[in-house]
Order: structure tokens, then C-alpha cells, then sequence
């Protein structure tokens, strides 16, 4: 098995992410939100996959501050509306670095910033994936249209929530 300094180093990973691998053994990378890096991890007590999505000084401002609050509370609520669940990932912990974590693992300036991970319920395939599975072949109208059905039905949703999302992407 890697080390933890291994696998951040080999993940190219900030030094703070060191602070869930003591729960989380960190696989890879999947992407880059808004408000930072994406990885799937593997919980090392139940072995379920995770995605962890790392939020870097999330109280840097009242406005990013307020930001990460209504999506961390929009996606608490989701246990509560079976329609919405369908359409985004369930949180299943937030984790936030002791003092002690991020004065060990960070530079002074860096150890003075708010840090928190979010641990949310990995999903395995996304829309990227499915058009590129099915490159070549054409997909038929009424695939399409369920596609395009659960896409909208999402966005109703975070409308509903007043909530506007700017970046939709197939990822």
C-alpha cells in the first residue's frame, strides 16, 4: 500500500488533503468544481467509494462564505425530496481540519484559512462518459429525450431552490 505523502504527491494534491486520509484512501482525481478539487476516494472502514470535494478558504468573503452554505444545505435537503435525489449526489460527511491539521500541513498564511471537505456519494458515469461510450452510434429520440427529461427536472429543481446554475457541463 502507498503512503499518504506518495499519494498526494502522486495525485499532485495540496498537502492540506493529508487531513481525510485517515479515513479516505485518495484514488484519483475527477475534476475541478467552483470552489476547488474533486477525487474519488475509497472509505477505508466501509471500502464504499466516495467523491471528496475539497473547498480552500471557503470564508474568504461573506459571499463565498454564504455560496458554500446554501450548496452544503441545498444538498442536506435532499434527503427529504425523492425527486431531487435523483439528480444530485447525497453529502454523506463534512470535514473540517483540526488547527492542529492545518498548522502541520500548511504554510502560516495558509493555516490562518478556513478549509472543509465534502464527502459525497460517488457517481460513476455522467453524461461525458455515456456520449463517449456511445460515440459512433447515434442516439435514438427517445433516449434523448429522457436524457433531456432528467437534466431539465434537475435544473427545475435547483430553480425551485433559487439556486442558478452557470457552469452545466457533461462532466
Amino acid at each position: 500500500m502507498r503512503s499518504n505523502e506518495t499519494t498526494t504527491h502522486e495525485l499532485n494534491l495540496k498537502p492540506i488533503w493529508r487531513a481525510v486520509q485517515h479515513q479516505y484512501r485518495l484514488n484519483m482525481r475527477l475534476g475541478k468544481g467552483a470552489f476547488g478539487d474533486v477525487i474519488q476516494a475509497e472509505c477505508k472502514a466501509s471500502g464504499q467509494v466516495v467523491a471528496v470535494k475539497l473547498i480552500e478558504n471557503y470564508c474568504k468573503s461573506e459571499y463565498t462564505c454564504v455560496k458554500v452554505a446554501r450548496e452544503l444545505q441545498l444538498m442536506k435537503g435532499l434527503k427529504d425530496n425523492k425527486q431531487a435525489y435523483l439528480f444530485i449526489p447525497e453529502i454523506i460527511d463534512v470535514i473540517q481540519p483540526t488547527p492542529k491539521q492545518k498548522q502541520e500541513l500548511l504554510k502560516d498564511e495558509e493555516a490562518e484559512q478556513e478549509h472543509i471537505f465534502i464527502i459525497m456519494e460517488y457517481v460513476e458515469s455522467d453524461l461525458k462518459s455515456l456520449i463517449s461510450i456511445s460515440e459512433g452510434s447515434n442516439f435514438s429520440e427517445s433516449h434523448l429525450t429522457l436524457i433531456l427529461y432528467y437534466l431539465l427536472c434537475g435544473l427545475k429543481f435547483l430553480h425551485s431552490s433559487n439556486i442558478v446554475h452557470r457552469d452545466l457541463k457533461p462532466q
